[in-house]
């Protein structure tokens, strides 16, 4: 089974077995496992499994991988829709994509089409304002 807190809520989503949700999820699917902290607003998104999005964050139009922690007071997917200038052919719909054990640092503001690459650290992120368009990568270089 999964938890909604009296503080929280789920609408149009689907929240799979372990997710607890303490904060207010909309139009979006959480893989099992997921926490969704007090205050926090995870809008149009997928979250993948044992992700923790922190208090007070704001996640819209992300697609998250497994085992991510979004800091607290986050925001991510606002902003200009500018394309992605490492990967403009695949990251041009507006999403902002998360790999896989990334670390979101508390009060990051990302914007539209960003890509973070899988394990990138707080250390990785130059800025906590990372424009629309801009890719953040482990080590802080492409590594592709």
């Amino acid at each position: 089974a999964h938890y909604i807190a009296p503080t929280g809520s789920a609408k149009k989503s689907v929240v799979a077995e372990g997710c607890r949700v303490y904060g207010t999820v909309r139009r979006s699917v959480l893989f099992p496992g997921v926490i969704v902290e007090e205050g926090a607003v995870v809008e149009d998104s997928i979250i993948m499994s044992n992700t923790t999005i922190g208090k007070d964050s704001k996640v819209y139009k992300c697609i998250v991988s497994e085992n991510v922690r979004i800091g607290q007071d986050v925001l991510m997917g606002v902003g200009e829709d500018v394309i992605n200038e490492a990967k403009p052919h695949i990251y041009d719909s507006g999403i902002t994509v998360v790999g896989e054990k990334a670390i979101i640092p508390d009060h990051a503001q990302i914007g539209k089409n960003v890509m973070i690459d899988q394990g990138v650290l707080a250390a990785d992120f130059e800025s906590l304002q990372v424009q629309s368009g801009k890719s953040i990568f482990k080590g802080g270089v492409d590594n592709e």
